[in-house]
């Protein structure tokens, strides 16, 4: 899978083209945590299965490899990890429709889906794909890929809504497992802060004895080393993303990961807010003016 690998690790989510959406209130929070969680895998896409197989057979096979670590590490992460709601399905998205045509207010939903930008890019047009789309190789169009939980009524005929109670924005556009372990620990985290189980405020304070992580791709390349010690005061290391990614997945201690958000895998929680990254989608100097800081 060496080459689904390196696509894994070159393609990057442009956390600014949607905004990380918590519309859900309290009391939809609560419906939601006494729902059946149906955890949506992924398709094999026969189109793009088909498109691989003409460029080389053994593409398709490492797409259709792909899929199928991608269905593992969601449902290993969820099932190690999600303490949300006591009875989780895992379904494929012909499963879901099956359901929704019954009793969709019994669930409530975890899937992945695409975003990818239509028209011009100052448009902020997008097209949302209801489940994860792979994506074959770089483009100049925006893509993103997103955790998503959300409310299945009957508004659309599917049981499908553009209300979901949040979603989170995957680092990577086609996600592995260290995205999978990031975006459900947030997502857990942020959903306790929210029903008031965990206080808020918690250890903004212990950053000074955490070591942040930070991918080379995220620095505005006009920011030096030392200007980033200017603006956050504390320890901080600039990885790779493929090293960034494998921190997550050994659960290296000490450490606190940023993703749109502050997230300490030691503690598994959001520490503060939204942090929008800069207009270019990098980390600057008010971005990091924020870190050192952050509020929820």
């Amino acid at each position: 899978m060496k080459k689904i690998i390196l696509i894994c690790t070159l393609i990057f989510s442009f956390n600014n083209i949607l905004a990380q959406n918590g519309y859900g209130n309290i009391s939809e929070i609560n419906d939601a945590k006494n729902r059946t969680l149906l955890v949506m895998y992924a398709n094999i896409n026969k189109e793009v299965y088909n498109k691989l197989k003409k460029e080389n057979i053994e593409k398709a096979d490492e797409y259709e490899e792909y899929i199928n670590e991608f269905n593992e590490n969601f449902k290993n992460v969820v099932t190690k990890y999600w303490k949300m709601n006591s009875k989780i399905e895992f379904i494929n998205e012909i499963e879901v429709a099956e359901l929704l045509k019954t009793q969709p207010k019994k669930y409530v939903l975890l899937r992945c889906p695409t975003f990818v930008q239509v028209g011009n890019p100052s448009d902020y047009k997008y097209t949302k794909h209801s489940n994860f789309e792979f994506c074959i190789e770089k483009t100049k169009s925006y893509r993103a890929t997103y955790l998503e939980y959300q409310l299945l009524n009957e508004v659309d005929g599917r049981g499908f809504t553009d209300h979901p109670i949040y979603q989170f924005n995957f680092a990577n556009v086609n996600p592995n497992l260290s995205d999978f372990i990031l975006g459900v620990t947030f997502l857990q985290s942020y959903f306790n802060k929210r029903l008031g189980s965990k206080k808020s405020e918690l250890a903004a304070n212990n950053l000074k004895d955490k070591i942040l992580v930070l991918r080379k791709e995220d620095i505005d390349p006009k920011l030096k080393i030392e200007d980033i010690a200017k603006y956050y005061p504390y320890k901080f290391e600039l990885v790779s993303n493929e090293e960034y990614c494998k921190s997550i997945e050994t659960q290296v201690k000490n450490r606190v990961y940023f993703n749109n958000y502050m997230i300490d895998m030691d503690e598994l929680e959001c520490i503060g807010g939204y942090i929008k990254y800069n207009n270019n989608n990098k980390i600057n100097k008010s971005v990091l003016s924020l870190l050192k800081n952050p509020k929820f």
